[in-house]
C-alpha cells in the first residue's frame, strides 16, 4: 500500500509546512480571531429585532405595507423582499407600489422583481428594496411593537384581494418574506389585520394620487381639513426639480400645475404640511 503524501495542518512533510512555534502560533492566533469575529458577529444579529410584515387595506384600491420590529432600532435597513397575490380572476390590471416619505429619506426604493407571474389561480409580483442609508443617519427610529410603514399600493384597473404571500409558489420562486438589519437576515412573521371596509371611506383622512396629463400634473387629492401644503418634485437621485406651495380644500380635489419638462423618467411628488406629509411616484414620459 502507497503511503499517503497528504499534508495535515502542523505536521507531514510537505513544502511550505509550518514547523516552526512562531507559525505555528500565528495560526492559532487566525483561526481565534476567526471564531471570535463570527460569535461576535452571531451576538450582534442577536441583538437585533425580528420584524413582522402586515398589509393593511385603507382604501377600496389602495393597501399599506407596514413592519412591526419586537425591538427598537436605528441602523441600517438594509433590504426587503416580499410577494404581493391576489385572484387572477380580480379586475385589476396591476399595482404601483410607491414609498412612504421616511423610506424615501433612507431611499429604499420598491421594485418589482421581473413580471408579474399566474399561477394556481394567482397572480404573483415580488417586490424588492436595497439600501445602505442608515436610520439614524436621517434622524429616525424605530420602537418595538410600533408599526412603521414602508410602502403604499395602488391598485390599477380594478380591485384585487391582495395578501403577502408566502407559499408554495413562493418558496419555489425565492419569493418568500425577507428582510435585513445591518446586513443580517431578521424578517419574523406575516401577520393579519382586520379592515372595516364599510370605514374605510372616512378612516382615511388624506390621499394623494399623481398622474400626468400631457405637460401638466394632475394632483387628486383627498383631506381631512383645508391646509396649505408644501410640494416638492424630486427625481431619483434626490434632486428637488420643482417646488411650491398650494392651498387644498377639505374633502376631494383635484388641481393640475405646470412642472417645465422635465426628463423623461420616475420622480416622486411629495406634499408636506405641519407634522403631515405624503409621496407618490410618477412617471414622465415623451
Amino acid at each position: 500500500m502507497r503511503e499517503s503524501t497528504a499534508c495535515p495542518i502542523f505536521d507531514g512533510d510537505c513544502p511550505g509546512r509550518i514547523t516552526s512555534s512562531g507559525g505555528r502560533g500565528r495560526m492559532l492566533r487566525m483561526l481565534h480571531t476567526l471564531v471570535l469575529g463570527t460569535a461576535i458577529g452571531m451576538a450582534a444579529a442577536q441583538e437585533l429585532p425580528m420584524v413582522d410584515i402586515t398589509l393593511v387595506q385603507t382604501d377600496v384600491d389602495r393597501y399599506d405595507v407596514r413592519v412591526r420590529p419586537d425591538g427598537p432600532f436605528n441602523g441600517l435597513f438594509h433590504s426587503y423582499l416580499f410577494t404581493l397575490r391576489w385572484s387572477a380572476d380580480a379586475t385589476a390590471t396591476g399595482l404601483d407600489l410607491d414609498p412612504t416619505m421616511d423610506m424615501e429619506d433612507i431611499s429604499l426604493y420598491p421594485l418589482l422583481s421581473g413580471t408579474f407571474v399566474t399561477s394556481n389561480g394567482y397572480k404573483y409580483g415580488a417586490y424588492t428594496a436595497e439600501s445602505i442609508v442608515s436610520l439614524s443617519s436621517v434622524g429616525q427610529s424605530w420602537e418595538g411593537g410600533e408599526e412603521v410603514t414602508i410602502a403604499t399600493v395602488q391598485v390599477l384597473g380594478g380591485i384585487a384581494d391582495l395578501q403577502i404571500a408566502n407559499d408554495d409558489w413562493t418558496h419555489a420562486n425565492n419569493g418568500d418574506y425577507y428582510l435585513s438589519l445591518n446586513g443580517y437576515e431578521r424578517q419574523g412573521e406575516i401577520y393579519s389585520t382586520s379592515t372595516d371596509l364599510s370605514a374605510i371611506g372616512t378612516a382615511v383622512d388624506q390621499a394623494l394620487r399623481c398622474t400626468m396629463e400631457g405637460d401638466r400634473l394632475k394632483v387628486d387629492l383627498v383631506m381631512g381639513e383645508a391646509r396649505m401644503l408644501d410640494y416638492q418634485l424630486v427625481d431619483m437621485r434626490g434632486r428637488v426639480i420643482r417646488e411650491g406651495v398650494f392651498a387644498v380644500p377639505e374633502g376631494r380635489s383635484t388641481r393640475t400645475m405646470d412642472i417645465g419638462r422635465p426628463a423623461a423618467g420616475t420622480y416622486a411628488f411629495q406634499v408636506r404640511a405641519e407634522e403631515w406629509g405624503q409621496s407618490t411616484r410618477v412617471n414622465i414620459i415623451h
